[in-house]
């Protein structure tokens, strides 16, 4: 049903995953040696975060075994093409995101941070929300940011081709799938490099950010697995320590502009489900800033914009119907 939407899924994956990694080659200063650490690398916190991929697999297919609709060889095939898609994407997207800070130098850190402050009357974002840290708790926002958060990121395009019939509504979420991960994660991003909150004193070698990383810097939060992402991330993109990572970039929030584009199709798939999408948003938003690795305006940037490309398919594909069903009366007639 989905066949054409996934082969050019999968040529626009390979096409990309190649290009990341001949720019890895040569930019990279590790080059080769980094990609094969993409594929070996044993370190401890990616190689438990890769291990929910298995049982979201199986999970799926779980479901495909209950739910006797769903046993379709057409359907069954298109979800695994989308799935290796999803791989060799991902894969081309960390070693790409990883070599973007020896292409363009972080440099926005200190622009964003006013912008921050001008937006939110001289107050830094987190400081407004600190209040929500302790009720949330730390297990809560790693589940949701960062597991759950992980299912429409990585395989969404999976479940749009097993669990939605319409061609059209898949076609236009997989465009903007591409579009969130590319033009957010990697044009925005290396052109506005930056490192975040987190990252900010550490980087610049200032003070700006003394009372949040007090905060982090507690036991709960340093033993929490946001914690050691951050430890983690800091370590291989800063310390040169060889490893898997997805890189280092604040702006814009690649977490909210997918979060958005989960909001929009489960608004577009029904009006009860626009709810939850718009929790799961508002969650993502609060937990980018809670955590320190992103500025407000990181996650107000990613929602305009994928709200934005969503509201130029979705005219675009209601025009191509539009136009369809005049020729479809003009033949009748």
């Amino acid at each position: 049903m989905h066949r054409t939407t996934v082969k050019q899924f999968m040529v626009i994956s390979f096409a990309y995953a190649a290009f990341s990694a001949g720019l890895t080659y040569f930019v990279h200063p590790k080059g080769a040696g980094f990609m094969m650490s993409m594929v070996n690398t044993s370190e401890g916190h990616w190689v438990n975060l890769w291990r929910y991929m298995p049982f979201i697999c199986l999970a799926v297919l779980a479901a495909f075994v209950l739910t006797r609709a769903f046993l379709d060889r057409e359907k069954m095939t298109d979800m695994g093409l989308a799935f290796l898609g999803c791989v060799l994407f991902m894969w081309g997207f960390s070693m790409f995101k990883s070599t973007m800070p020896y292409v363009v130098p972080y440099w926005a850190d200190p622009m964003f941070m006013e912008i921050d402050r001008a937006l939110h009357l001289g107050h830094d974002p987190w400081s407004l929300i600190e209040g929500l840290r302790a009720p949330l708790g730390t297990e809560i926002v790693d589940y949701i940011y960062l597991k759950l958060w992980a299912w429409p990121a990585i395989v969404g395009p999976m479940f749009l081709v097993v669990f939605d019939g319409d061609r059209a509504r898949v076609a236009r979420f997989f465009t903007l799938f591409l579009f969130t991960w590319i033009f957010l994660g990697n044009v925005l991003a290396m052109t506005f490099m930056s490192a975040g909150p987190v990252f900010y004193d550490r980087l610049l070698g200032t003070d700006e950010f003394p009372a949040l990383m007090a905060i982090l810097a507690s036991p709960s939060e340093t033993s929490s697995l946001m914690g050691i992402m951050r430890e983690w991330l800091w370590v291989v993109n800063m310390e040169g320590y060889e490893g898997v990572s997805s890189g280092i970039s604040a702006f814009p929030s690649l977490h909210v502009g997918v979060a958005t584009l989960a909001c929009l199709y489960l608004w577009e798939r029904s009006r009860l489900l626009a709810p939850i999408g718009l929790g799961f948003l508002g969650f993502i938003l609060l937990g980018s800033v809670l955590s320190g690795l992103h500025y407000a305006v990181d996650g107000y940037v990613s929602i305009v914009v994928v709200v934005l490309a969503w509201a130029v398919l979705r005219r675009k594909s209601a025009g191509i119907a539009a136009t369809a069903s005049d020729g479809a009366k003009a033949q009748i007639a």
